[in-house]
């Protein structure tokens, strides 16, 4: 007899967790914390692990199996032994096996045919009866005595000798099926008004599968083989659409091997045709989408997107330019089909993206993206261009330049963009007429181009990215507004084509820039000499804005250099002649203590405080100071900066919980005596709360910015930043920490 030794854990449920608890445990859900567990938790998961195992224990030892866990082989082999035992008495008794056997009954067929490859017994004729001999000769003949080898067709396959009438097929229409376009064209036994499906384009399965209506009367279309397929007896099979266009319908591989440049022209070709019936069927939706499936499409000329009649969605397909002639554009967008300079409905926006469109290489003189047009002004011929366009999810790369902008361009939408890898990431035509009024990129990303923008015309870019590209913003006119931005270069690190400045415009042309947000980081600090961030030359028609903007390692000997009328941190001021303005620098020679032994001269606090570098931070105990705030000072000059600003992270630690005290920032001006004596000459009045409520023991970060209208300064050349703590000493063995301290002067 079977027998087994697998029992249950726990068996009496002594001390473990109820259903509910089990349910809701967070450590059953995300595991156990390390050094924390449970024993009522891991008695539940053992209890459920051991009553699974018991129980499928005793079903192999009632199928005649032993269960034993001193062999796990053995095991593993007791339990096929087991499952096979019991499917075979469950069915032993019950079917007859396909090996043959004997039946214990009749097989009643009640008016249906047995169909069999050996006939024995009866079959062979000798029956019982009259009725029974008649029963071989039945099994070739259907119903009504006809032979049925010489009457059907069978179902792999054969020769047919008449027409086929397929009624109630495929939804009630007349539906024949075909492999590709091939053997429906070579087909002659279709009809006006049948409506045929083929499988593939060229082959069943390649993706290019169309339904067709047949008809005999094409008027004025134009036979495309496509669209409109020629076939036998003087009849046409004509594309069905609904609500979009697969571009494998016309003829289109996407293999990466064949030339796809022709279908897809064609395809766009076809809906400038048939626009009007399209439009009649879209109403004010979106346009016709044109899909490129999934796969790499190769071109070899330039294929042109009518925004007046679809839209493209590329399937995150690759758009191989390979072939190209000499400077022509992989991809043009444009109004090729619309009446005058706006889309023939306005209010149906093209939205054009999901690709990525690459060249061989940024140093072949093939293009990317055209947008609009070349000739200006616009007509039937050239087209209207293409505004108010939304393009998105694109990216350009390895071509000669990245996107273009034509004539009559504007108001274009583009999201999460990237430009990487061209010689010139962003240009535009020479002189483009009607183009560039707030082309907007959001989310987009600029990286390792040569040249990354050589644009005039006015663009927006709101939380983009600019990497490592070796020119950056320096266009014969700039116009770009930069709002959280990130750029990241060598601006300034001393190596070959790395020593640009940011933004930089030719000597006497425009220059509107601004830039609110974001972060200007520099990856190496090695300083290059004279060279300005900003360099845009001595007429008095440029403008820079910086606001809020972030600049880490930024090794430029200069922010700004040039003529004009510049605004930084918010605050205006005039030039009358080149100057190299607000050095940009560390004032206070420290960002944090770590690894300092003394304390630096430019910070000092008040009578009734203690300041002393704890390993990274710098601790400040007090008793009982005037008016109750706690203070400490980082005092530095004036210099040359127009600008100063105090960054600091600090902690009030306690054993109590605080609720009222918090930390506040002011301002001072003023200089030191002979003796070496504070002097303050004035109060700038800037009290700055970073909260108003604090919490004990936790880090508060803040930031506070000074403008300096007069340089030099010289009644009060000193500026003192002051951070202080209201009713710090009142506090349960209280001290304050300061982990950094910044001041920067631009």
């Amino acid at each position: 007899m079977a027998s087994t030794n697998f029992l249950v854990f726990d068996e009496g449920k002594q001390n473990m967790m109820s259903d509910g608890d089990y349910s809701a445990n967070t450590q059953r859900a995300r595991g156990v914390t390390p050094g924390i567990a449970y024993p009522n938790l891991h008695n539940k998961l053992y209890y459920q692990v051991s009553v699974m195992a018991k129980a499928i224990a005793d079903f192999m030892v009632v199928q005649g199996a032993n269960a034993s866990d001193e062999d796990v082989e053995q095991l593993t082999a007791d339990i096929s032994t087991a499952f096979t035992n019991f499917v075979d008495n469950k069915t032993k008794d019950v079917y007859l096996p396909l090996s043959g056997g004997t039946m214990k009954g009749n097989i009643n067929a009640n008016g249906y045919n047995i169909t069999a490859t050996k006939f024995i017994g009866n079959l062979q004729g000798k029956a019982d009866s009259a009725a029974n001999a008649e029963v071989a000769t039945k099994a070739t003949q259907d119903s009504k005595g006809r032979q049925i080898d010489t009457t059907y067709l069978k179902l792999s396959g054969g020769t047919l000798t008449g027409d086929i009438t397929a009624n109630n097929v495929y939804a009630n229409n007349n539906v024949l099926v075909f492999n590709n376009v091939a053997d429906m064209k070579a087909s002659n036994k279709v009809k006006t008004g049948y409506t045929l499906k083929t499988l593939g384009f060229y082959t069943a399965g390649d993706g290019g599968g169309a339904d067709y209506v047949i008809t005999n009367d094409i008027g004025e279309d134009e036979v495309d083989e496509a669209s409109l397929i020629t076939l036998k007896n003087g009849l046409y099979a004509k594309l069905l659409i609904k609500d979009f266009i697969n571009i494998k319908w016309f003829g289109a591989y996407v293999d990466g091997e064949h030339d796809d440049s022709t279908a897809f022209n064609n395809c766009v070709a076809y809906l400038q045709r048939t626009k009007k019936e399209i439009e009649q069927i879209q109403a004010l939706a979106v346009k016709t989408k044109v899909v490129i499936p999934h796969g790499v499409m190769k071109i070899s000329d330039t294929i042109k997107i009518d925004i007046n009649v679809m839209s493209l969605d590329g399937g995150g397909s690759v758009i191989l330019a390979d072939g190209l002639e000499d400077n022509s554009y992989a991809v043009w967008v444009n109004n090729w089909s619309g009446t005058d300079g706006y889309a023939q409905y306005t209010d149906i926006i093209s939205q054009v993206g999901n690709f990525i469109l690459t060249g061989t290489s940024r140093f072949d003189p093939i293009n990317g993206l055209l947008m609009g047009t070349k000739e200006y002004p616009g007509n039937s011929e050239v087209g209207w261009g293409a505004p108010r366009v939304r393009m998105e999810r694109i990216m350009v790369q390895n071509v000669y330049t990245g996107i273009t902008w034509g004539n009559n361009q504007y108001l274009d939408s583009w999201y999460n963009i990237s430009v990487n890898h061209c010689h010139v990431g962003l240009d535009n035509l020479s002189s483009p007429q009607n183009t560039g009024e707030n082309i907007n990129f959001h989310s987009s990303v600029f990286f390792a181009n040569d040249k990354m923008y050589n644009t005039s015309l006015t663009m927006l870019f709101n939380n983009c990215s600019f990497d490592y590209n070796t020119q950056w913003f320096n266009p014969p006119t700039l116009r770009a507004w930069l709002t959280d931005c990130y750029i990241e270069g060598w601006f300034f690190n001393g190596e070959e084509y790395s020593k640009n400045p940011f933004v930089t415009t030719s000597s006497g042309n425009w220059c509107r820039f601004k830039m609110v947000g974001g972060t200007v980081n520099a990856v190496n600090t090695v300083h290059s000499g004279d060279v300005a961030l900003f360099d845009v030359g001595t007429t008095a028609h440029q403008g820079i804005v910086i606001s809020d903007v972030f600049l880490e390692k930024l090794a430029s000997t200069y922010l700004i250099n040039g003529t004009g009328v510049y605004r930084v941190n918010l605050n205006d001021y005039n030039d009358t002649a080149p100057d190299k303005i607000a050095s940009v620098c560390n004032v206070l020679g420290l960002n944090t203590f770590e690894g300092l032994t003394a304390l630096p001269k430019e910070i000092s606090c008040g009578s009734s405080e203690t300041l002393q570098i704890t390993g990274n931070v710098l601790k400040v105990t007090t008793q009982s100071p005037p008016y109750g705030w706690t203070r400490v000072y980082a005092t530095v000059k004036w210099g040359n900066h127009r600008h100063l600003k105090l960054f600091f992270k600090v902690r009030m630690v306690t054993t109590s919980t605080i609720t009222t005290q918090s930390v506040q920032m002011s301002v001072y001006e003023g200089y030191y005596d002979k003796n070496g004596e504070w002097v303050q000459l004035k109060n700038r009045g800037l009290n700055i709360k970073p909260t108003d409520a604090y919490v004990a023991n936790q880090w508060l970060t803040g930031t506070l910015s000074i403008y300096n209208n007069q340089i030099p300064k010289v009644n009060a050349p000193y500026v003192r930043l002051e951070i202080k703590f209201q009713d710090m000493y009142t506090l349960a063995s209280p001290y304050a920490e300061i982990s950094e301290l910044q001041v920067s002067g631009y």
